[in-house]
């Protein structure tokens, strides 16, 4: 017993302060959740309605959803690198830092908003209200919202990349397309893994973006069918898990909420100590100035005694 103690503390002196906040986010949006599914997953189904919500062709929509995530994936990043490659290669410096300033733009509005905007152009072309029914809306309205973003990181991957490398390539006597190939493309897999995580599975599970543009009730994606029986199981047995999950993702955001302020209010006087260190040595330059001038011309400082 005595070794295995020595041994849990030896572990627990390695882990480093700032890997606590992330443990704890783990410990309480995963593991807790995960536990309480796991346990109520295995007791019976009361509502007959919510036990066919369950049964009936889960597996379909499941699939359904996987092909609609993957297909706007890949319509994002098909548009999105060669975007990326244009706006870095053929435009100037100070044309790439003007589309930056606007692809961050949509970045900073609603999601409600853009898509009233999306499903409006879609109306106005289809001559009626509420005429966008199907998958294909579904897919264009991803791909639209994910868009910019998905661009401003393959952007941010390209200016990182060391111009020596560029001119390697150019003088081993590649082609465009060879550095596009041997260059471009693999030093661009690490933005393309973090997109299509990023993508993926948030648009596998959407409810939102599927309700507001696809009014087809047989084409409904995975994330329609859990709100759904969350919104029937609330009041009952079948709500447990949704509740605690709720509460724990809630708890989690506090904590980091008051560990992040912790943060914040230490980087404020952190930045206020250097502005008053600036200001002391800046203070102490200029008094260092004035006496070169006392000493190499006293008669000034005479005049201003007389």
């Amino acid at each position: 017993m005595k070794l295995v103690f020595n041994w849990v503390s030896s572990k627990v002196r390695r882990v480093e302060p700032f890997l606590i906040p992330f443990i704890i986010f783990v410990f309480l949006a995963i593991v807790v959740p995960a536990l309480l599914l796991t346990k109520y997953s295995f007791q019976a189904i009361g509502s007959p309605q919510l036990a066919e919500r369950l049964t009936g062709n889960i597996f379909g929509t499941l699939g359904l959803s996987f092909f609609v995530s993957i297909c706007a994936l890949l319509l994002t990043l098909c548009i999105s690198f060669p975007l990326a490659v244009l706006i870095w290669f053929a435009c100037s410096s100070k044309s790439k830092k003007t589309i930056l300033l606007l692809l961050t733009f949509p970045l900073l509005s609603n999601y409600f908003v853009k898509l009233i905007g999306l499903k409006s152009v879609f109306d106005f072309f289809n001559g009626s209200l509420n005429s966008t029914s199907g998958i294909g809306y579904t897919i264009i309205g991803l791909t639209y919202l994910a868009l910019p973003l998905v661009t401003y990181n393959f952007i941010n991957t390209l200016s990182s990349l060391p111009k020596v490398k560029n001119w390697a390539v150019k003088d081993l006597g590649y082609t465009f397309w060879g550095e596009l190939f041997f260059l471009i493309l693999p030093w661009s897999k690490t933005a393309f893994w973090s997109s299509s995580i990023l993508f993926f599975l948030p648009s596998l599970f959407t409810t939102f973006i599927s309700e507001f543009l696809n009014h087809d009730t047989g084409t409904q994606m995975i994330g329609e069918i859990i709100s759904q029986i969350s919104n029937m199981a609330i009041g009952s047995d079948e709500s447990k898990p949704f509740v605690a999950f709720l509460a724990s993702f809630l708890f989690t955001i506090a904590i980091l909420f008051l560990v992040f302020s912790s943060l914040i209010v230490r980087s404020i006087k952190s930045v206020a100590s250097w502005v008053k260190e600036r200001t002391t040595l800046n203070r102490n330059k200029k008094l260092r100035q004035q006496n070169k001038i006392d000493i190499l011309f006293p008669q000034r400082l005479g005049t201003g005694n007389i």
